[in-house]
């Protein structure tokens, strides 16, 4: 790796030096495990079709206010010890195109899904290793070594759930209840590491 990759690496790591991001993740990964569960548990019938509706709804809008309580703890914590840094953001055209390809390829992933005779347990494996890609991009492109452990975590969880047995709402509340409580210790050692190497400076 270049110097100036390095130097590039170094600073998108510092946003995750904290462990805030992994522990406002849990909760949200907690929130759907909360959802799934509840949704194992309720009656097949119009409640069950109209609280299905609900997920994409939690899904947004729990990012877009994980999105907020990330800045305000990082206002609290991160930003008077260790200061402040802004990363280049993306136009608006570009984050339009990333929702309008991620809804086509959640479209095709749907539709496949409903044409085909895919079993449920590949169905649970699939998406278990789509998480545990998406982290290890992450480990890799930023030198997060924890992030290999979580991506792991998923794998490992993924295979669990597929050879339960169990219903795929029962399923996913495991799943996601298990990359909860991953990301919560990790974001806990991560932020307890911090907090215990960094102090405020004087003007804070």
């Amino acid at each position: 790796m270049e110097p100036t990759d390095r130097i590039a690496q170094r600073a998108y790591r510092y946003w995750y030096d904290d462990g805030i991001v992994e522990l406002v993740g849990a909760g949200l990964f907690g929130l759907l495990a909360a959802y799934f569960y509840i949704q194992a548990l309720a009656p097949q019938g119009p409640v069950a079709a109209l609280s299905a509706l609900l997920l994409p709804l939690i899904v947004i809008g729990g990012m877009l206010l994980s999105k907020r309580i990330v800045r305000a703890l990082k206002e609290r914590f991160t930003y008077p010890r260790t200061g402040y840094v802004s990363y280049h953001k993306r136009s608006p055209a570009r984050r339009r195109l990333s929702v309008v390809l991620g809804a086509l390829v959640g479209a095709v992933v749907a539709f496949w899904t409903l044409r085909s005779e895919v079993s449920l347990n590949w169905l649970l494996l699939i998406q278990s290793l789509a998480f545990a890609f998406g982290l290890a991009v992450s480990a890799w492109r930023f030198g997060l070594w924890r992030f290999w452990g979580l991506a792991g975590l998923a794998v490992l969880a993924g295979v669990w759930v597929s050879r339960s047995g169990w219903s795929i709402e029962r399923a996913d509340a495991a799943f996601f209840g298990a990359l909860a409580l991953g990301m919560l210790l990790s974001g806990l050692w991560a932020l307890w590491n911090y907090l215990r190497h960094t102090q405020p400076s004087a003007e804070a």
